[in-house]
């Protein structure tokens, strides 16, 4: 019982240390049509952020190979 508290409280700690994005991907198979529907919803800011990061990396990385 300890040890399994220890683990939640753990696990909420490293929670609320690392960042959290959020996409959510539905697919959807037509069986009468035989095709497949794949739909991805990403929050903007998320994106932005990330591609942000990427980006400054990628960027840094090349100038430093110059």
């Amino acid at each position: 019982m300890v040890n399994s508290m220890f683990q939640w409280i753990s696990l909420a700690f490293i929670a609320l240390l690392h960042p959290f994005y959020v996409s959510v991907i539905e697919i959807n198979h037509n069986t009468k049509d035989a095709t497949a529907e794949i739909s991805i919803r990403i929050f903007t800011q998320d994106l932005e952020t990330t591609l942000q990061k990427y980006q400054y990396l990628y960027t840094t990385k090349a100038s430093a190979k110059n």
